[in-house]
C-alpha cells in the first residue's frame, strides 16, 4: 500500500456490529483503461465521501486471467483498507453466461456441461431456464460437486480466504437479481443463500451475507414483485446472524409519488418482517438525461431510514448508467456523476485520473 495522498478525506469506519448509512457505488473489478489505476479511483471516490464499494465479481472473468483478476481485487481492497472504506463482493451474473450470447457470468463450460448443447432447446429463454431448473434443484454437478458447491467453492477461494482477514470486507452477495422459475423457488432461493452463505462465514465469521432481492421468470399475482410475505420465504438463517437485504431500485421514468411511496414502502415493510440490515444493492432512475429530482428523493428516503445505498455504476460497460468512460472523463449520455454529486449536496473533489 502506497502512502495516503494529503487530500484523501478519511471517512469514518464502520463499528463491528453496525452498518451506519453510507454512499456507495458499484465499482468494476480493473481500471477500463491505462489512464487510472484502483487505487485513484478509489480515492477519488473517498474525496467525495463515498463510503461503500459493491464488487461485481464475474466467474466467467476471473477465469480469463485468474493472477490479474486477483491482483485487482486485491488493489481495492488495500485501497479501501487505508481509506476505511466497506466492500461488498457481489457474485454477479447478467443473462447467467456468455454460453447463452450476450451475458456474463457462470463459465460456458459449466452452463454447457449441465444443459448441453443450446441447439437442443427452442429458444435461448428455454436453455436458461433449464439450466436455473438445475441450480435452483442443486441436481447437476461440476467438477465432481454439486452447483451450490461449485459456486460455494469459487467465492471461497476467490473472495472468502484472500479477503476475510481485511477491515474493509462488509460481506458476500451470492447472487445477483436470482431469476426464480416458479412460486416454490422461492424456499429453494432461501436454501441456496443458506448452503452458500454458511460455507463462506464458517470461514469468515465476522462477515454479512447479502440476499439479493429476486426476479420473477413466471406470471405472478400483481404485487408479487415487491410482496412482503414471498420476499420473507427467501430469508437466510445464517449461523451467523449477519444478514443484509440487497434490493435493486431502478426508478421509471412515469414512477410518480405514489409509486416512490410504495416501494419505499415495501422496503421498509421487507427490512421489519425479516429483521434484516437494509443495503441498496444497486439503483438508478430510467430517465434521459439523469433526473436530479428523482436521485435526491432516493437518497434522502435512504438517509431517512439508515439504508446505504450502491449506485450502479462507477464504471464498466452499461454506457447508458455509468458515471465515467473509458478514458475517465463524465459519460455524458446521461450525466448520472454530476447529478449524483448534486442530489448527495457535495462538490466535485479531483479526478479519478
Amino acid at each position: 500500500m502506497g502512502n495516503l495522498k494529503k487530500d484523501v478525506v478519511i471517512v469514518p469506519p464502520v463499528q463491528a456490529g453496525a452498518i451506519p448509512f453510507m454512499h456507495g457505488i458499484n465499482i468494476s473489478v480493473g481500471a477500463l483503461s491505462a489512464v487510472t489505476t484502483q487505487d485513484k479511483k478509489i480515492n477519488f471516490l473517498a474525496n467525495n465521501t463515498f463510503q461503500l464499494l459493491r464488487i461485481p465479481v464475474y466467474w466467467e472473468s476471473y477465469l480469463v486471467d485468474p493472477v490479474g483478476y486477483i491482483a485487482n481485487l486485491q488493489e481495492i481492497a488495500d485501497a479501501a483498507d487505508l481509506r476505511d472504506m466497506k466492500v461488498i463482493y457481489d457474485f454477479k451474473q447478467y443473462n447467467l453466461s456468455s454460453y447463452f450470447g450476450a451475458g456474463l457470468g457462470f463459465p460456458p463450460a459449466l452452463v454447457q456441461s449441465v444443459i448441453g448443447p443450446l441447439s437442443a432447446y427452442p429458444t435461448v429463454k428455454d436453455a436458461q431456464k433449464a439450466f436455473m431448473r438445475k441450480y435452483w434443484d442443486n441436481s447437476a454437478q461440476w467438477n465432481y460437486m454439486s452447483l451450490w458447491d461449485a459456486q460455494a467453492d469459487f467465492m471461497k477461494t476467490v473472495l472468502v480466504e484472500p479477503f476475510r482477514n481485511r477491515a474493509s470486507t462488509l460481506g458476500y452477495e451470492i447472487f445477483n437479481e436470482p431469476p426464480l422459475l416458479e412460486d416454490a423457488d422461492h424456499e429453494k432461493l432461501k436454501a441456496c443463500f443458506e448452503h452458500i452463505g454458511n460455507r463462506l462465514v464458517t470461514i469468515d465469521p465476522d462477515a454479512y451475507i447479502a440476499a439479493g432481492h429476486r426476479f420473477l421468470l413466471y406470471i405472478a399475482p400483481t404485487g408479487s414483485f415487491w410482496s412482503v410475505a414471498l420476499i420473507q420465504r427467501t430469508m437466510p438463517a445464517i449461523i451467523n446472524g449477519k444478514v443484509i437485504y440487497t434490493p435493486h431500485w431502478y426508478l421509471d421514468a412515469t414512477l410518480g409519488q405514489a409509486g416512490f411511496e410504495y416501494v419505499s414502502g415495501q422496503i421498509l415493510k421487507i427490512q421489519q418482517a425479516t429483521n434484516t440490515k437494509v443495503i441498496l444493492g444497486e439503483w438508478n432512475d430510467r430517465t434521459n438525461p439523469a433526473d436530479p429530482a428523482k436521485y435526491a428523493k432516493l437518497i434522502a428516503v435512504c438517509k431517512l431510514n439508515g439504508w446505504s445505498h450502491a449506485l450502479w455504476e462507477f464504471d464498466g460497460s452499461d454506457k447508458g448508467n455509468r458515471c465515467f468512460n473509458e478514458n475517465y472523463d463524465i459519460e455524458h449520455a446521461r450525466n448520472v456523476w454530476p447529478t449524483l454529486l448534486c442530489a448527495m449536496g457535495v462538490p466535485q473533489v479531483g479526478a479519478p485520473k
